[in-house]
């Protein structure tokens, strides 16, 4: 039986900024520690799990581990969700 992982939109989305804020490419990663590109993105989308890869992204982004890169991305993804909620209530304040 094959299972189908669903990619993780948020957590990708906050990796590719960290990497592209930080001037790390996929390419780069990957050729570092001997794997393909389309590993490393696979687990940047969330489509499949190494936790030795998820160790190595962590780390080359500044986070002490995968763990600790996840609680980052959950924090930044609730900030903007806030700040989004705040500007569509300022708008609405505004209209009326």
């Amino acid at each position: 039986m094959k299972i189908k992982v669903e990619r993780n939109i948020k957590q990708g989305l906050f990796i590719k900024y960290l990497m592209s804020h930080k001037e790390v490419g996929v390419s780069r990663l990957a050729g570092s520690v001997g794997v393909s590109p389309s590993a490393i993105s696979h687990v940047i989308w969330g489509t499949a799990r190494s936790k030795g890869l998820e160790e190595i992204i962590a780390k080359e982004l500044g986070f002490r581990s995968w763990k600790d890169l996840k609680i980052a991305e959950a924090r930044f993804n609730h900030s903007t969700k806030k700040t989004f909620r705040e500007v569509c209530q300022e708008v609405q304040h505004e209209i009326v």
